[in-house]
């Protein structure tokens, strides 16, 4: 308006440049600040895997690269639970008794892996395979009342139907129908993300996650620093990062 009514406003620019840079690096520090190590996150896998080693009588050992992955805190709570759900599932579901993999000519002790990394700097792909018998894609189908999925995306959306489980009864970590769907509720109705499902049968089951690394925040900076005039000042950096 004032550059319109003829006044020379480049200082002013100036000054409004300047402030938006500040802005824009505050906003980097608050969130560099918010960011955890995947590795960090990981630390409890190997508790959750002995838990469920005993519990099951089933013998696992479970292999983890993380990398310098990092990813914001808040999304790190929000997915941490279905790494949980993963986990229970691929030992309940996917690895065999020992026995019976030996039997089939594996080792007696079934693999659980756990792998991820950056994408484009702005998404994680996290990946956990097993080593066990794969998704029976006909007892699901048979247990769900449906016909049998015939690609890897029909078999997903039949495996998170709430209340679907191959398990015919429950027990202390399984059967009740709940993992799967709330891992996809998670990674793709809050996250945003995408899930993805590779199974053969008598070789393994790879689930593949890919969730941004931040949540998503609205761009306020840009809104109090940016073209339009500053219209709600931010008072602290409790408020930013509340926001």
């Amino acid at each position: 308006r004032l550059h319109a009514e003829g006044v020379d406003v480049r200082e002013l620019n100036a000054v409004m440049a300047e402030n938006s840079r500040l802005m824009r690096d505050l906003r980097g520090a608050i969130m560099r600040v918010r960011m955890v190590p995947m590795a960090e996150m990981l630390e409890r896998v190997p508790l959750l895997v002995r838990g469920l080693r005993r519990s099951t009588g089933k013998s696992v050992r479970v292999e983890i690269e993380a990398g310098r992955a990092e990813l914001d805190k808040t999304v790190a709570e929000r997915l941490f639970p279905t790494i949980v759900h993963l986990i229970r599932n691929a030992i309940d579901h996917g690895i065999e008794a020992p026995e019976e993999r030996v039997r089939s000519g594996k080792h007696a002790e079934g693999v659980i892996r756990i792998s991820c990394f950056e994408r484009s700097n702005n998404q994680l792909e996290l990946s956990i395979s097993d080593d066990g018998r794969g998704v029976d894609a006909e007892t699901l189908a048979r247990r769900a009342g449906r016909s049998v999925p015939e690609t890897p995306d029909g078999l997903l959306e039949l495996l998170t139907l709430p209340g679907l489980s191959s398990q015919t009864s429950a027990t202390t970590t399984s059967g009740r129908g709940l993992g799967m769907d709330i891992v996809k509720r998670v990674a793709v109705d809050e996250l945003g993300g995408d899930l993805a499902l590779r199974t053969e049968a008598g070789v393994g089951t790879t689930f593949l996650l890919r969730v941004p690394l931040t949540v998503s925040i609205v761009d306020s900076f840009s809104f109090a620093c940016g073209d339009q005039p500053f219209v709600t000042p931010v008072a602290s950096v409790e408020e930013i990062i509340e926001l």
